[in-house]
Order: structure tokens, then C-alpha cells, then sequence
């Protein structure tokens, strides 16, 4: 008996047809069972077909194709396995090494490679009709998010219950944590402390996570607080198949979307105590020997030293002198820089690697001692507070 392996899939637009996904499924295993044929496997997913980005099943489908778990794959149709050409003709590629068998259940027949260029074509065209849909439906929603008459918010936002479409009420334990925030940022905490407090405090987020610095950030910075919402901040790109950012202008506001957790005038107050705070670093830019020397690969402006307190002592770290005077590139607030900062111990330890290995040539063994000496002894001057320290950093060298 042959074994075979079944592939359903239904885009999220079609699914909106009742049981479109289910009905499918339930045909092919009747027409599988009345073919004679063992199922084996049945992958069943809703997902657009444009391309393998996020298919679950059809990469598994793929995986075990190759681990020789059936013999035959039955599709209802090409559009069903895939709408993108290249994706179609990579699929037979790997059908072919496998030697397996493909069967279109809609056309009562297997694939042959007499069949391969009107099956092209229909991929092709499926592909073509799919960028047409997006299209539409890209439209459609930009229209609705113009004239306000719809949110589209998919995931669950902390501080909001959804009730019905487009309907949230807050929820008030989760709302209590949000302002205790805004409290602890007002009050002159980081974000690091104050994610710190929460997760000590039994604070999670929707799905029982702990809620990072980072998410602190982007929820206090957000203005979904007061109750706006921002619509077309991103947009997807049906030919690269990645999602761009769209400029400030092109977003929408909508306002009153959500019932307000704190104040618009509360939550200005917080955030300019927040850019206040962040412009009176201390930090040193021209006294240090790396000072004007070390750029950001991300906006290219030079990166200033500052100094932190860690466990109780003052470290220093290079930061991105955008990311001090403009932010992290928060949505609706900043056009900062996103790129980390670098702990001066790590920077220098990677400037004697490099040292190491492009020093002078043998012949200037003299000078190479010497210039070898004077920058060990300044990493040593820099880092290294204790002896014991010195010793397992020569350890490490050695191994």
C-alpha cells in the first residue's frame, strides 16, 4: 500500500470562508482512503502561500519528504502548495531527489514532467493573483485605518482586555502595574531597575512572561498609555517578502482609540524628566585616548564615554552619542539610534587582540616590546583592580 502525505493550506484571507480549511482537509483524506493510499501524514496550515517564510508545516512536509516518511504528496492544487514560481520549481527540484510522487487531487492526476510548463504557468499565475490580493487587501486596510474605522491591533496589548472588535476595556490589575511604572520612571529609575521591581513585585506580561527593560521602555514611551493608537507605522513588501518601517508622516493617529491608563499631560511630564536625565550623563569626551576614535557602524556618529554604577562600583561603557542625545529610536517619540553599547573592559580587551595580530614584523622586535609593554600596562591600569584579576587574565592568554 502507498503511503501519502497530505498538504492543506487556506490563506488567512480565504479563511475567513467558514471551515474552509477543515472542508479541505476532510476532502483529501476521502479522496486519499478511496485512492487505496495509507495516510501517513496530513500538515494542515493557515498561512499565505507566496513563499516557504513562516510555514510551519510545509517545512515539515519538506523535512519529512526527505526522511522518506511517504510516497506520494497530494495537493488540492498549485495554489494550495505555493503561489510563488520560484518556490514551485524549488519544490520540484527537491520532489524529483526525494523520488517521490506528486498528485493533484482537483485534476485526478500525478504530476509528470510533460506537465512542467503549464503547471509553471499556473504558478505563475497564482503568484500573480496573489500579489493582486495583496494588493487589495493593503488598500482596503490602509483605507480603514484613514478613516479611523478600525484598529487591527492582533496581539493582546498589557494594560487592555479585548471585549469585542476593535472594543477594549482596561484591566485594572495590569493598569495598577503600568502607573506604578510611570511612578518608578518619574521618581529617577531606570528602566533596568524598574523591570527589576516588577518581576519582584509578580508583575508578567499576557502570556506569564517577565516584562524586560526593553518592553518597559517601549510601554511608557508608547502612546497607547493616553489612549492613542498609531496605525501604518510598517507596511509589507510583497516582492522582498520583510516588512519596512514607513516614515513618521505616513503614519495615523488615532486618538481616544483606547481608555487612557494616564493622562497625555502625566505621561509628557514623565518622558521629558526621562530626556532630561538622559542629557546630564556624565561622561568624558576628549580626556581618554579612544575619545573621537570609536563610530557607529549604525548612524556613524562618535560614541562617548559614560560612566554607570554596577554592583556597587563605577564602570564605564561607550555609548552611541545619537542614542545619548535622541534616544533608542522609540516609535511616535524619537528618530535615535538603536545600536548597543560597548563596556570599555570588552572594547580594550579587542583592541590587544588586534594588536597582537598585526604587531610589527620580527625585525623591529625592539620597538614592538616596547609599544607592547606601555599598552599591556594601560589595559592592566584600566581593568584589572587585583593581582588575582592579572593572573587568570595571563591564564586565558596562554590557553
Amino acid at each position: 500500500m502507498q503511503r501519502v502525505g497530505i498538504y492543506n493550506r487556506c490563506s488567512t484571507e480565504e479563511e475567513a470562508q467558514v471551515n474552509a480549511l477543515n472542508v479541505q482537509a476532510e476532502e483529501s483524506r476521502e479522496i486519499a482512503r478511496a485512492l487505496g493510499w495509507q495516510i501517513s501524514m496530513q500538515y494542515i496550515e493557515s498561512e499565505s502561500g507566496t513563499g516557504s517564510h513562516r510555514r510551519g508545516q510545509y517545512e515539515q512536509l519538506l523535512e519529512d519528504m526527505e526522511a522518506d516518511k511517504f510516497d506520494i504528496v497530494m495537493i488540492k492544487s498549485i495554489d494550495r502548495l505555493m503561489r510563488s514560481a520560484r518556490e514551485w520549481y524549488l519544490f520540484l527540484d527537491k520532489l524529483t531527489r526525494c523520488k517521490k510522487q506528486l498528485y493533484i487531487y482537483i485534476d485526478h492526476k500525478f504530476y509528470t514532467p510533460e506537465d512542467n510548463l503549464i503547471t509553471g504557468i499556473k504558478a505563475i499565475l497564482a503568484e500573480d493573483f496573489s500579489r493582486e490580493l495583496s494588493k487589495k487587501i493593503k488598500n482596503s486596510h490602509r483605507r480603514r485605518q484613514e478613516k479611523k474605522s478600525g484598529l487591527n491591533i492582533t496581539v493582546p496589548m498589557f494594560g487592555w482586555d479585548k471585549i469585542a472588535a476593535d472594543t477594549y476595556q482596561i484591566n485594572e490589575a495590569e493598569a495598577v502595574a503600568y502607573r506604578r511604572a510611570f511612578a518608578l520612571a518619574e521618581a529617577g529609575y531606570g528602566f533596568y531597575s524598574i523591570a527589576k521591581i516588577m518581576d519582584e513585585a509578580g508583575v508578567r506580561g499576557k502570556k506569564g512572561n517577565r516584562i524586560s527593560d526593553v518592553q518597559w521602555r517601549k510601554m511608557l514611551y508608547s502612546p497607547r498609555a493616553h489612549g492613542t493608537v498609531v496605525l501604518h507605522s510598517a507596511e509589507y513588501d510583497f516582492h522582498t517578502k520583510t516588512t519596512r518601517q514607513l516614515p513618521q508622516e505616513d503614519w495615523i493617529f488615532v486618538e481616544n482609540a483606547l481608555p487612557p491608563i494616564v493622562s497625555k499631560e502625566y505621561q509628557e511630564r514623565v518622558l521629558s524628566g526621562l530626556e532630561s536625565r538622559r542629557g546630564s550623563i556624565q561622561r568624558r569626551t576628549g580626556n581618554h585616548l579612544l575619545s573621537g576614535k570609536l563610530f557607529c557602524k549604525s548612524c556613524g556618529a562618535v560614541y562617548y564615554r559614560i560612566s554607570i554604577q554596577s554592583g556597587g562600583k563605577k564602570v564605564y561603557q561607550w555609548k552611541c552619542s545619537t542614542a545619548l542625545r535622541e534616544g533608542r529610536g522609540i516609535p511616535a517619540h524619537k528618530k535615535g539610534c538603536n545600536n548597543k553599547n560597548i563596556s570599555e573592559k570588552a572594547c580594550m580587551y579587542q583592541i590587544e587582540n588586534m594588536y597582537h595580530k598585526y604587531r610589527p614584523a620580527e625585525e623591529n622586535k625592539h620597538e614592538t616590546l616596547k609599544i607592547e609593554k606601555e599598552m599591556l600596562s594601560m589595559i592592566r591600569k584600566l581593568f584589572f583592580e587585583e593581582e588575582e584579576q592579572i593572573k587568570q587574565y595571563r591564564q586565558q592568554r596562554t590557553e
